[in-house]
């Protein structure tokens, strides 16, 4: 089965899935999160999701398979753009500004980050006729506006755009690939397995803080639980913990690498919901929550 943006090449109805590679296909329903990630791994992929690409998804996201069919058939042949899909059908923004809806949202002027010079100016699809300045291993984040998108090269080298709402990393990356920084590509990036491949991270601003997390794009497995037969007690599943860390473990030599080139910032390997509920204070998750 392959399905590409405006039509399917085999119906969902011909096509059930034969329980390999452990998919999961217990849970019945898609949360706000999964919804925002299938919307990013359509834009990521250009619409060209292959059979593979869904059961990975399926299992990783721990939902059933054919509603991640249902979802990507009705998103990109039914409607043909995931975010108006999702817009329409669920009254969620685009993907990656609903993300950032709860950080702050006043215009940032270049003048407003001192000490640094613009590495480039970055337009997008998203920002009509706005232009946002891109900065190379800022100084600090003061001037910022919280929750900022950025790369971090294999090198340590951090790029952090000055804009929180209208810049996606898809902007940036092609402003880094037009530059010759991203040599290998700008699509196919949200599997941490290609890491390799691609040379770079995205990273997210956590809320107001000098510190950055994993972008929420990339498809990190769920710790699930797993109940006892016979008594019905539900304890941590310890092979999605460890398949969890395996994938963690892929992001670490370039988070390390950021450490040491830009060592004013503190760089998480988790990503920014779960960083919140780790670093932030009571006050500051009690509104990172209520405005997401």
């Amino acid at each position: 089965m392959k399905i590409v943006r405006g039509k399917v090449t085999e119906s969902i109805q011909n096509y059930h899935y034969d329980g390999k590679n452990n998919v999961n296909t217990s849970t019945q329903i898609m949360d706000h999160r999964d919804r925002l990630l299938l919307n990013n791994y359509i834009r990521n992929n250009d619409g060209d999701i292959s059979k593979e690409d869904i059961e990975r998804l399926a299992y990783q996201l721990d939902i059933d398979i054919d509603l991640v069919i249902q979802y990507f058939e009705d998103t990109l042949v039914n409607e043909g753009v995931g975010d108006k899909y999702a817009d329409k059908k669920f009254n969620i923004a685009d993907p990656d500004e609903e993300f950032e809806r709860g950080y702050s949202q006043h215009k940032l002027k270049t003048s407003g980050v001192k000490g640094d010079k613009p590495f480039a100016i970055i337009s997008g699809k998203f920002a009509k006729d706005k232009s946002f300045p891109l900065f190379k291993n800022p100084k600090s984040m003061n001037g910022f506006p919280g929750g900022c998108r950025g790369v971090i090269m294999d090198n340590g080298d951090l790029y952090v755009v000055a804009d929180a709402k209208s810049i996606i990393h898809t902007d940036i990356l092609e402003t880094l690939s037009d530059k010759g920084i991203v040599t290998y590509g700008i699509s196919g990036w949200d599997d941490p397995t290609t890491l390799d491949k691609f040379r770079f991270v995205i990273i997210q601003q956590l809320w107001n803080k000098p510190a950055f997390t994993i972008g929420e794009s990339y498809i990190i497995p769920k710790i699930k639980k797993k109940k006892n037969p016979e008594t019905g007690e539900k304890t941590v599943d310890e092979k999605t913990v460890q398949e969890q860390k395996e994938i963690l473990n892929l992001f670490e030599p370039y988070l390390e690498s950021a450490r040491i080139k830009n060592p004013q910032y503190k760089f998480i390997n988790t990503q920014s919901r779960q960083a919140a509920r780790d670093f932030l204070t009571p006050e500051e998750l009690a509104e990172f929550k209520q405005r997401m």
